[in-house]
Protein backbone atom coordinates (compact mmCIF):
# COMPACT_ATOMS: atom_id res chain seq x y z
CA UNK A 1 0.00 0.00 0.00
CA UNK A 2 1.55 3.34 -0.86
CA UNK A 3 2.24 5.39 2.09
CA UNK A 4 0.56 8.84 0.92
CA UNK A 5 -2.90 7.46 0.94
CA UNK A 6 -4.97 6.71 4.27
CA UNK A 7 -3.88 3.25 5.33
CA UNK A 8 -5.56 1.02 7.93
CA UNK A 9 -6.67 -2.04 9.73
CA UNK A 10 -8.02 -4.66 12.46
CA UNK A 11 -6.39 -5.01 15.79
CA UNK A 12 -4.62 -8.74 14.59
CA UNK A 13 -3.85 -7.40 11.23
CA UNK A 14 -5.89 -9.49 8.97
CA UNK A 15 -7.45 -6.90 7.49
CA UNK A 16 -6.03 -3.96 5.92
CA UNK A 17 -7.52 -0.67 3.55
CA UNK A 18 -6.41 1.97 1.99
CA UNK A 19 -8.16 5.23 0.44
CA UNK A 20 -7.07 6.80 -2.65
CA UNK A 21 -8.48 10.38 -1.86
CA UNK A 22 -9.49 11.85 1.57
CA UNK A 23 -12.69 11.62 3.50
CA UNK A 24 -16.00 13.61 2.36
CA UNK A 25 -17.45 13.57 5.69
CA UNK A 26 -15.92 12.95 9.26
CA UNK A 27 -18.61 12.62 11.93
CA UNK A 28 -19.09 11.79 15.64
CA UNK A 29 -22.73 9.51 15.78
CA UNK A 30 -24.42 9.24 19.12
CA UNK A 31 -26.92 7.03 17.68
CA UNK A 32 -27.81 3.60 19.52
CA UNK A 33 -26.88 1.07 16.82
CA UNK A 34 -23.65 2.39 16.50
CA UNK A 35 -23.16 2.72 20.13
CA UNK A 36 -24.17 -1.02 20.28
CA UNK A 37 -21.93 -2.36 17.16
CA UNK A 38 -18.65 -0.51 18.55
CA UNK A 39 -18.85 -0.41 21.92
CA UNK A 40 -18.48 3.04 23.22
CA UNK A 41 -20.22 5.55 24.29
CA UNK A 42 -20.70 7.22 20.44
CA UNK A 43 -18.51 6.18 17.09
CA UNK A 44 -16.42 8.45 14.94
CA UNK A 45 -16.68 7.53 11.23
CA UNK A 46 -15.17 8.94 7.87
CA UNK A 47 -16.87 8.69 4.65
CA UNK A 48 -15.45 7.40 1.33
CA UNK A 49 -16.34 6.47 -2.20
CA UNK A 50 -16.32 3.10 -2.26
CA UNK A 51 -14.40 2.55 -5.33
CA UNK A 52 -11.48 4.84 -3.38
CA UNK A 53 -11.21 1.90 -0.76
CA UNK A 54 -9.17 -0.99 -1.58
CA UNK A 55 -9.62 -4.09 0.82
CA UNK A 56 -6.37 -6.62 1.64
CA UNK A 57 -8.65 -9.09 3.11
CA UNK A 58 -12.48 -8.94 3.47
CA UNK A 59 -14.60 -7.97 6.48
CA UNK A 60 -16.81 -10.46 7.36
CA UNK A 61 -20.52 -8.10 7.02
CA UNK A 62 -23.62 -8.46 9.26
CA UNK A 63 -27.06 -6.70 7.98
CA UNK A 64 -27.54 -3.98 10.69
CA UNK A 65 -31.03 -2.82 9.40
CA UNK A 66 -32.63 -3.72 6.38
CA UNK A 67 -30.56 -1.36 4.42
CA UNK A 68 -27.25 -1.04 6.01
CA UNK A 69 -24.52 -4.04 6.44
CA UNK A 70 -21.30 -3.13 9.53
CA UNK A 71 -18.01 -5.04 8.55
CA UNK A 72 -15.71 -6.19 11.32
CA UNK A 73 -12.72 -8.38 11.73
CA UNK A 74 -13.87 -12.05 11.62
CA UNK A 75 -10.83 -13.30 14.22
CA UNK A 76 -10.27 -9.82 16.49
CA UNK A 77 -13.62 -8.41 16.12
CA UNK A 78 -12.21 -5.12 14.98
CA UNK A 79 -15.09 -3.22 13.81
CA UNK A 80 -14.18 -1.74 10.60
CA UNK A 81 -17.30 0.21 8.59
CA UNK A 82 -20.71 0.48 7.93
CA UNK A 83 -22.23 1.01 4.70
CA UNK A 84 -25.97 1.61 3.13
CA UNK A 85 -27.04 -0.89 0.70
CA UNK A 86 -27.37 1.75 -2.16
CA UNK A 87 -24.81 4.08 -1.37
CA UNK A 88 -21.90 4.39 -3.39
CA UNK A 89 -19.86 5.78 -0.13
CA UNK A 90 -18.94 3.39 2.78
CA UNK A 91 -17.87 4.76 6.27
CA UNK A 92 -14.65 3.37 7.88
CA UNK A 93 -14.06 3.96 11.79
CA UNK A 94 -11.61 6.51 12.66
CA UNK A 95 -10.14 4.48 15.00
CA UNK A 96 -8.62 1.82 12.67
CA UNK A 97 -6.59 3.92 10.90
CA UNK A 98 -3.07 4.03 11.47
CA UNK A 99 -2.69 8.01 11.96
CA UNK A 100 -6.29 8.98 13.23
CA UNK A 101 -5.04 12.25 14.26
CA UNK A 102 -5.70 13.53 10.79
CA UNK A 103 -9.37 12.76 10.50
CA UNK A 104 -11.20 15.21 12.90
CA UNK A 105 -14.96 15.45 12.83
CA UNK A 106 -16.84 17.89 11.85
CA UNK A 107 -20.96 16.96 12.87
CA UNK A 108 -22.02 15.24 15.45
CA UNK A 109 -24.99 12.71 13.99
CA UNK A 110 -27.83 11.01 15.85
CA UNK A 111 -27.82 13.29 18.76
CA UNK A 112 -31.37 11.89 19.67
CA UNK A 113 -29.66 8.79 21.35
CA UNK A 114 -26.37 11.30 22.52
CA UNK A 115 -25.40 9.97 26.43
CA UNK A 116 -25.91 13.24 28.56
CA UNK A 117 -22.33 13.02 30.09
CA UNK A 118 -20.66 13.22 26.72
CA UNK A 119 -18.87 15.96 26.06
CA UNK A 120 -16.86 16.74 23.34
CA UNK A 121 -16.20 19.26 20.72
CA UNK A 122 -19.77 20.70 21.61
CA UNK A 123 -19.73 23.81 19.22
CA UNK A 124 -19.52 21.35 16.33
CA UNK A 125 -23.11 21.12 13.95
CA UNK A 126 -25.76 18.71 14.84
CA UNK A 127 -27.98 16.45 13.02
CA UNK A 128 -30.34 14.06 14.10
CA UNK A 129 -31.05 10.57 12.42
CA UNK A 130 -34.08 11.69 11.24
CA UNK A 131 -33.29 14.91 9.60
CA UNK A 132 -31.77 13.05 7.01
CA UNK A 133 -34.32 12.56 4.50
CA UNK A 134 -32.81 9.60 2.51
CA UNK A 135 -32.60 7.82 5.90
CA UNK A 136 -36.40 8.64 6.44
CA UNK A 137 -37.27 7.63 2.86
CA UNK A 138 -35.15 3.64 4.13
CA UNK A 139 -36.86 3.41 7.31
CA UNK A 140 -40.48 3.92 5.50
CA UNK A 141 -40.30 1.85 2.64
CA UNK A 142 -39.23 -1.08 4.55
CA UNK A 143 -41.50 -0.42 7.71
CA UNK A 144 -38.14 -0.35 9.97
CA UNK A 145 -38.53 0.90 13.46
CA UNK A 146 -35.10 2.31 14.15
CA UNK A 147 -33.61 2.38 17.76
CA UNK A 148 -33.34 5.71 18.06
CA UNK A 149 -33.71 6.83 21.43
CA UNK A 150 -31.30 5.68 24.01
CA UNK A 151 -32.44 4.27 27.60
CA UNK A 152 -32.37 6.28 30.26
CA UNK A 153 -29.02 7.15 31.44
Amino acid sequence: MKSDNLEGGCLCGNIRFECTVGPSLVSYCHCRMCRKATGGPFSVMANFPRDSVTWSGEPRTRRSSPFATRGFCEHCGTPLCFQYDDSDHVSISVGAFDEPGHLRPIQHGGIESKLHWVSIDSELPTERCDDDPDYRRLVEETHWSPPFDSKPS
